[in-house]
Order: C-alpha cells, then structure tokens, then sequence
C-alpha cells in the first residue's frame, strides 16, 4: 500500500479518505460484508480515537471524512488496521458462505 504523500501528512486532522475493494469486486452489495466493515471501524475508532464526520459504503468502496487527533497514531497507521483485518474478516465470512466473489479474489491475486 503506497502512502502517496501521506508521510508529510504528520500534524493534519480532518482527512477526506476513499478506499477501494481490490479489483472493483461488489463485495459490499451485500449487508453483512458492510457489516464488518462498520464493525471494524468502529473497533479502531475506540483505539485510535478519531470522529468520524461523515461515509459512504458503495458496492466496491467507500469513502469517509474523518477527524484524526495523530497522537493516537496516523491516519496510514488506522487505515491500514481497517484494511487489514476488515479484509481477513471478509474473507473469512466470504470462505464460509462459498461466495463467488471469494473466486474473484482468488483469480486477481494470481
């Protein structure tokens, strides 16, 4: 995952973020995938004490206007805990339904 000059971004606070399903996959067309996606944010919302302002979940992405209060750690650092573990709980939700998009995933990783 690239920081596209987020490194300079050390002392801002109200970030503008978009972040895409790998390969435009709809995974968030259905509710219990937005579910955990909601789940986890708000997970490291209470880590990383940031407010949210406003979002938007769409089938193969979302977008949010947060607060960050970068004591608490950067907006990379965040983005990449509800990335990274919001990813392994979709997957794994994705195993246990045999969903077809797992095979999507599966095919863009090769």
């Amino acid at each position: 995952m690239g920081l596209r000059g987020r490194s300079n971004l050390t002392e801002e606070r109200i970030f503008f973020i978009t972040t895409t399903v790998k390969d435009f996959v709809p995974v968030f067309s259905e509710d219990k995938y937005s579910d955990i996606l909601i789940h986890n944010i708000e997970h490291y919302q209470a880590r990383y004490k940031f407010d949210i302002l406003a979002y938007v979940i769409m089938p193969s992405h979302f977008h949010w206007i947060i607060i960050n209060d970068p004591k608490h750690g950067t907006v990379s650092d965040l983005m990449g805990d509800i990335k990274k573990y919001s990813a392994w709980d979709i997957l794994q939700e994705l195993e246990k339904s045999g969903s077809i998009y797992l095979k999507k995933f599966y095919e863009s990783k090769k």
